[in-house]
């Protein structure tokens, strides 16, 4: 039997319809995928530290050290993959630890697109344990490098540093045997320098926890004592003194933002353990409680456009945390216990590698990916140089905290409107080993206030000239 359907109703389903295609639909939250073994959990292995890095072909390189069960025996090996992580190479054998301990290997890259590895290796005869070098250039992997003077390294702590700066000067930290301060050497052109010693206060005998540089090329460096975390930097020989994060444990990590503003996450042990996340800006720390509970394994990530995350071991799980910068929100990973974590972006794609314990005798790596941003936004107005400018607030109302690095004595600001007038100029001096801290009131040169609009701070150090927009309103 056939029915007729009326026009009038004909033409109800056809509006219908319509607004169901015109309707604007949600977009669908991003999601990490299905994560990829690159060791299996069925190996009777246990995996104790691992390291990763994304070369500038998108080639993923990961080592990581290896032990069989509770014998001295352990394997530094590497593994590659050049399809995303979607396959990988078989796993080489750098160093065969047979009746020592190989501790901390970390990659850094040189800007030649040469890996340069690290690692310690605490062998029978103490006074031989030292830190050593190894260069992969092209699939070849060159000999073993003993850095100099690294045999003075309290040796049971087992954590270095390594960064490499844009001139392709490799810096390698670690704590001094008593553990009065920090040594710095610098490996450059197959040279070690001699060795700088870090901040000498007795109450502040901090062991390394991680390094990197800046765009400019200043050195940024975290590292732990009991309770306490501290954050340093390293510009031209000299050691801005330690800031210290009290009531916080060990686990923790920074990174950079575009601006070079130094983010931690960090465990602190108030009311039985809180994540908490936050900056040093200005000279201060600014902290938010973003989960309660004790965790570990921490790795922080901030794309271009300020998003942030955090990937980290709550518990028995596998947590990832992400802030839009609307709020924060978490999504359960994994059911099981990381031990360690790393957050590593190339393009628009987001890595995670994670060593996932089963028990005290078996781990396994893996890694999984998400799509992000992670692009520069169009400028409005080109900069002379690349942004070294922390203006706050930005708009602002009434009084504007600018604050920028410079290992120049001196600085001159001026404020310039679209016209490209000059309504304001200042000479400041170096107040605090590099960083400039300065506020202005919205007032003219003439005296008067600056009205609403848009303005420039052009700041000049030495021969060098720095841009940054201003809205005033």
């Amino acid at each position: 039997m056939c029915y007729r359907i009326s026009n009038l109703l004909l033409a109800f389903y056809g509006l219908l319809l319509f607004a169901i295609l015109i309707t604007p639909q949600k977009a669908k939250a991003q999601e990490w995928s299905e994560p990829v073994y690159i060791t299996t959990p069925y190996d009777m292995i246990y995996i104790s530290q691992s390291d990763m890095i994304i070369d500038k072909n998108g080639v993923l390189h990961v080592v990581w050290v290896q032990r069989f069960g509770s014998t001295t025996n352990s394997f530094l090996v590497y593994i590659k993959s050049i399809n995303q992580g979607q396959d990988w190479t078989e796993p080489i054998t750098l160093t065969l630890g047979i009746g020592y301990l190989i501790y901390n290997p970390i990659l850094a890259l040189y800007s030649d697109n040469t890996v340069l590895l690290s690692y310690f290796s605490l062998k029978t005869e103490v006074e031989q344990s030292r830190i050593f070098l190894k260069k992969l250039e092209g699939d070849i992997w060159g000999d073993e490098i003993a850095v100099n003077g690294s045999h003075d390294y309290r040796y049971w702590l087992r954590t270095h540093c390594l960064a490499i700066d844009s001139n392709d000067k490799a810096y390698i930290l670690w704590p001094k045997a008593d553990l009065s301060c920090s040594l710095i050497v610098i490996y450059f052109n197959n040279q070690f320098s001699t060795i700088v010693q870090g901040p000498t206060d007795n109450a502040k005998r901090f062991t390394t926890g991680k390094a990197m540089f800046d765009k400019n090329d200043v050195l940024h460096y975290s590292g732990f004592r009991g309770n306490t975390i501290g954050y340093s930097y390293y510009s031209n020989g000299q050691w801005l003194p330690f800031n210290l994060v009290d009531d916080s444990y060990k686990y923790h990590d920074f990174t950079l933002d575009k601006d070079s503003i130094p983010y931690f996450v960090l465990n602190s042990v108030i009311d039985g353990g809180s994540t908490m996340f936050g900056n040093y800006y200005r000279n201060r720390w600014h902290f938010e409680k973003i989960a309660s509970g004790y965790s570990e394994s921490h790795s922080l990530f901030i794309e271009q456009n300020g998003t942030k995350h955090i990937a980290g071991g709550w518990g028995n799980s596998l947590k990832y945390y992400r802030n839009n910068n609307d709020g924060w929100t978490d999504t359960l990973l994994e059911s099981k216990q990381p031990i360690f974590n790393k957050l590593l972006a190339k393009d628009s794609l987001l890595y995670l590698l994670s060593n996932i314990r089963i028990n005290d005798e078996r781990t396994y790596l893996e890694i999984r990916k998400l799509a992000i941003e992670n692009q520069v936004g169009i400028q409005e107005q080109p900069r002379l140089v690349d942004k070294t400018i922390n203006i706050y607030p930005n708009p602002a109302r009434e009084t504007v905290n600018i604050n920028f690095f410079s290992p120049e004595g001196q600085a001159t600001i001026k404020i310039i409107n679209l016209q490209g007038k000059q309504i304001y100029s200042t000479t400041v001096k170096n107040s605090n080993m590099g960083i400039f801290d300065f506020q202005w009131n919205r007032e003219c040169t003439k005296g008067n206030v600056a009205p609403t609009g848009i303005y420039f701070v052009v700041i000049q150090t030495g021969e060098q000239v720095f841009a940054e927009k201003l809205v005033l309103f």
